[in-house]
């Protein structure tokens, strides 16, 4: 992922930096494994390619500032999925309801519930509904959450 996002930073023109930053953002989308995203996505960028990206100079060369700014906003996505800083990072534990649970890599008593759909939002998990998920998928599974 993370050379997937230093790649955006070399832009040169736009072409380089549309189909760089497509390409970290389909990262993102597999991390969610869910393949009605991901094949959406695919369709999308498969779109936007034979639409020449919309741009008629899309071989010019790019401003410094617009890759710098695209870059370090994406840094923080990249930041907040990869690293462990300030408890903010989390791992992927599994499906509940056909939903993941991502789980907090520095307590490990928290997380979110990530119900994704058209109007689904995140689901923080603390507390007893989280001890209670916890207790719940051990006893289901016989494994440690």
């Amino acid at each position: 992922m993370r050379k997937k996002l230093d790649n955006i930073k070399k832009s040169k023109i736009w072409l380089d930096f549309k189909v760089r930053t497509y390409e970290f953002f389909y990262y993102i989308y597999q991390l969610s494994m869910n393949k009605y995203y991901i094949n959406l996505f695919n369709e999308i960028v498969e779109d936007r390619k034979k639409l020449n990206f919309d741009g008629k100079l899309i071989k010019t060369k790019i401003s410094r500032i617009v890759v710098m700014n695209s870059y370090l906003s994406l840094y923080n996505i990249y930041e907040s999925i990869n690293e462990n800083n300030d408890g903010f990072a989390f791992r992927l534990r599994g499906k509940i309801e056909g939903y993941h649970v991502w789980i907090c890599n520095q307590c490990n008593n928290a997380g979110v519930w990530m119900k994704i759909g058209f109007w689904g939002k995140p689901e923080p998990i603390t507390g007893e509904g989280f001890d209670g998920l916890k207790t719940d998928w051990e006893s289901r599974t016989g494994t440690k959450f």
